[in-house]
């Protein structure tokens, strides 16, 4: 009993350290997590009953922006208009999807120039136009996709740090376009995970086992 008592008493500081386990291969698929993520009330988007009934699941959400692009684009040449400041990846999807790629301005505080959207539109002929919410923030959503619908474009909204974001009026990011993406493992504690959400772009063809 003792000793007991003496180890409990042991400062912090004089404990060996413990040794921590680390997986070297992921062990925690996210879709296994989407039954938790629901509090008691209703799920909010995209995690509600009737947003995952349209949505697709991918393993990176890069894949979500090719396959919404190439839908749109209905397999012919086409101007995507994206975000000059970007992290690369979304570019490499668009292009690989068919795109042409037209960057239109966005200001030091991460906030789009909706005048210069305005003017892209109408001169290249944008079929898409790509909308980031940069870290989270929201924005002009709602804006960008009257100016979208205005010159017939299709509004995709990239979500992949805005998961549970909404703007100032409460409406959740991810639900003004033709299609949003997010991305689960910037948010979530899993290793990946990528989801679509666009009720008008088909399920992308899965191949069959060997």
């Amino acid at each position: 009993m003792r000793s007991l008592v003496r180890a409990r008493a042991t400062p912090i500081a004089e404990r060996p350290p413990e040794r921590r386990f680390i997986p070297s291969l992921p062990a925690l698929d996210p879709w296994l997590l989407l039954p938790r993520l629901e509090p008691a009330r209703a799920p909010r988007f995209p995690f509600d009953a009737e947003t995952l009934a349209h949505a697709q699941r991918f393993y990176l959400a890069r894949a979500g922006v090719h396959h919404a692009i190439r839908h749109f684009l209905d397999g012919k040449p086409g101007t995507v208009l994206m975000p000059a400041y970007h992290h690369g990846v979304e570019i490499e999807a668009a292009r690989a999807a068919g795109a042409r790629i037209e960057l239109y301005r966005v200001y030091g505080d991460m906030q789009v120039d909706l005048e210069d959207v305005r003017a892209r539109l109408a001169s290249s002929g944008a079929r898409v136009l790509y909308c980031t919410h940069f870290v989270g923030f929201a924005q002009p959503a709602r804006e960008m996709a009257r100016l979208a619908a205005e010159h017939g474009a299709r509004l995709v909204e990239d979500c992949a740090l805005a998961l549970g974001s909404r703007d100032l009026d409460g409406r959740p990011l991810g639900t003004f376009g033709d299609a949003a993406v997010f991305c689960l493992y910037k948010t979530l504690p899993v290793p990946h995970g990528g989801l679509l959400y666009a009720p008008g772009v088909p399920l992308r063809p899965v191949a069959a086992p060997p």
